[in-house]
């Protein structure tokens, strides 16, 4: 809800939503703005600033993320028991299994040039089956 009057801006769709007593309405454009008002403000007060317009480069939901977090936990563990006992350890960090697969994937498409290549190269050097079922690719 508008606490006050403002000056009508670009992302302000309807007469309404300047005046006090409506609604905000929620358009692309209005969280663009807002978007880039918290980039202005955390650069004005000089904090860390992701940019909030380009996307992720790899996304993860919040279940993997959880997941890579306590493994990479257990792994530290497990690594700070092994070097008390003078073994050095082969892996300090913790991997996913959809980690594996995305990264598996990725040395493959760059390799290969067609279907069968991929699902050969995915399972001699990965173990990794590759299946295509209604258009879809499943592994």
């Amino acid at each position: 809800m508008r606490k006050y009057d403002v000056e009508h801006q670009d992302f302000m769709e309807r007469s309404c939503d300047s005046r006090a007593g409506y609604k905000h309405h929620l358009t692309n454009d209005y969280l663009n703005y807002l978007k880039q008002e918290v980039m202005d403000l955390c650069h004005r007060e000089q904090l860390h600033q992701v940019d909030l317009f380009t996307p992720a480069e790899k996304r993860i939901t919040d279940r993997e993320y959880q997941a890579r977090r306590r493994g990479q936990k257990k792994m530290e563990e497990r690594n700070r028991k092994m070097a008390s006992e003078g073994i050095t350890p082969r892996k300090t960090t913790f991997e996913t299994q959809k980690d594996f697969l995305r990264s598996a994937i990725d040395e493959a498409a760059v390799v290969c040039a067609s279907l069968e290549e991929f699902q050969n190269f995915l399972w001699e050097k990965y173990q990794i089956s590759f299946k295509i079922s209604r258009g879809r690719f499943s592994y």
